[in-house]
């Protein structure tokens, strides 16, 4: 109850009404003031107040003043005694309310627990909703000790029981890959320390607890592997995902919260029961987490793959770039020059009119802006791929499954599939009909990316089209 009342609230809330008063008949002294903050209390706290603590000074004030009596006659009350639990029978039945039996307890505890539990109610919010049900139901909770109690006891039971019931469903062998990975059974208690190696140089460690704690960090290669060896590693912990998933969102939650913020030694010295289910729900989160953090990061590295690309050559060719003004005018004069001059040669006919430096200019301006600048980019994106990011696909393809019912997508969710198949091929071209080009191959990229045999027919470059596909699949996230 709050603390203070300003005297419209007391007027609205303690003012004794005709009928109330004469329930006071035949009371005298401070019996007759106690009944009277009883009544006024329940109506509107629906409890009985455990003692005087509970009633502000100035309800107080208000009720004496209403009854005539001083102040200090209401600290002659016996709260607990047989008078006030007489009144506050006699209260309830005026007021057509009875008091709780075994089985409304029952029946209260059921509906605490289907309804309100599953949600994560703080204990205020699970007071304030269950006093809603007992005045629909007409019922007193005869104090709000018991009550509190009771939602403490309920609460502590149902998490004993989410608990237990995930513990119950983790086989042996997870329970002991979980140990390992707490380090339950080393004799060096103190939490471990993450390592410097670099994942690509130490694919057969376990990884650590802490280490499965951890941010990503940068977008590269190595955070990318390093993701991965998570992932791998949640996967062969086998935990029961139906049951997990099937809890409580917001308990699943509180659980994965729980286990990320402990150290290694207090969840080492969990009951086995708290230990695997709270280490389970954080895996069984975590696993989601690693997945959308590597969809992040590879989107990251298909763009800077590319981005470093275009940078890199653009740095070449600014170095000697000098863009060439009245270009239609120099090819006017070329064009007149060749006309009128077809047999002599280029630099006795072209230089006179146009000189040998305007000349380097135009083809540096087209390298740097046409499809030639295209090519050398692509070609540089080829080199960075092929000799370091290219390893990253076939794990990548092994370890994530793409879907899409949108019909625009299924050419390069085919493409992946395809790609996944021949992961282990050395394999460098492929028929043109065997892999899908269009909604794949962006129209820039064609002409690099599907190439000439020796006998004239069009084939498919491997490496060139897993860049592409890779392009097609960021647009598309």
């Amino acid at each position: 109850m709050k603390r203070h009342w300003d005297d419209d609230e007391l007027d609205a809330h303690w003012t004794l009404t005709s009928s109330e008063q004469a329930l006071l008949a035949g009371r005298t002294g401070h019996g007759r003031f106690g009944f009277a903050v009883l009544l006024k209390f329940f109506q509107h706290e629906r409890r009985f107040p455990d003692s005087r603590r509970e009633l502000p000074a100035e309800v107080v004030r208000h009720m004496a003043e209403q009854l005539s009596m001083p102040i200090t006659a209401l600290e002659r009350f016996d709260w607990a005694g047989r008078t006030a639990k007489r009144q506050r029978t006699e209260i309830l039945a005026w007021l057509g309310v009875r008091r709780m039996v075994a089985n409304d307890w029952a029946l209260l505890s059921t509906w605490i627990r289907t309804n309100l539990l599953p949600s994560d109610h703080s204990l205020e919010q699970l007071t304030e909703r269950t006093d809603e049900w007992l005045r629909a139901q007409g019922l007193d909770t005869t104090g709000a000790t018991r009550l509190a109690k009771l939602l403490r006891g309920e609460v502590h039971a149902y998490v004993a029981e989410l608990l237990h019931g995930i513990t119950d469903c983790i086989p042996g062998p997870s329970r002991e890959a979980l140990d390992r990975l707490l380090g339950v059974d080393t004799e060096d208690e103190s939490e471990p320390a993450t390592t410097d190696a670099t994942p690509q140089d130490d694919l057969s460690r376990e990884i650590s607890f802490s280490q499965l704690r951890g941010d990503a960090g940068r977008a590269s290669l190595d955070t990318l592997l390093g993701e991965l060896l998570k992932l791998e590693t949640l996967r062969k912990l086998n935990l029961p995902n139906r049951a997990i998933e099937e809890l409580p969102s917001k308990w699943r939650q509180k659980f994965r919260l729980r286990a990320s913020v402990e150290s290694i030694w207090d969840l080492r010295r969990h009951p086995a029961h708290v230990r695997y289910a709270i280490v389970a729900a954080f895996c069984f989160q975590r696993q989601h987490e690693i997945i959308d953090g590597l969809i992040d990061l590879l989107m990251q590295i298909i763009h800077k793959i590319d981005t470093r690309a275009e940078k890199k050559v653009e740095a070449q060719l600014l170095e000697d770039f000098r863009q060439v003004r009245g270009k239609t005018g120099v090819l006017f004069r070329l064009a007149e020059a060749a006309v009128n001059h077809p047999d002599d040669c280029v630099k006795d006919a072209l230089y006179p009119v146009v000189g040998l430096q305007t000349l380097k200019d135009l083809v540096r301006e087209f390298k740097a802006t046409g499809p030639a600048f295209r090519r050398v980019v692509h070609t540089v994106m080829r080199a960075s791929y092929g000799n370091h990011y290219r390893r990253m696909l076939p794990q990548l393809l092994d370890a994530l499954e793409f879907r899409s019912n949108n019909e625009a997508h299924r050419p390069v969710i085919e493409a992946l599939s395809i790609l996944r198949k021949c992961r282990n091929s050395r394999q460098q071209y492929f028929k043109l009909d065997e892999l899908p080009v269009k909604g794949v191959i962006r129209d820039k990229w064609r002409e690099i990316v599907i190439e000439e045999d020796k006998n004239g027919l069009e084939r498919i470059n491997r490496i060139n089209y897993e860049i592409c596909v890779l392009q097609s699949l960021r647009e598309r996230l």
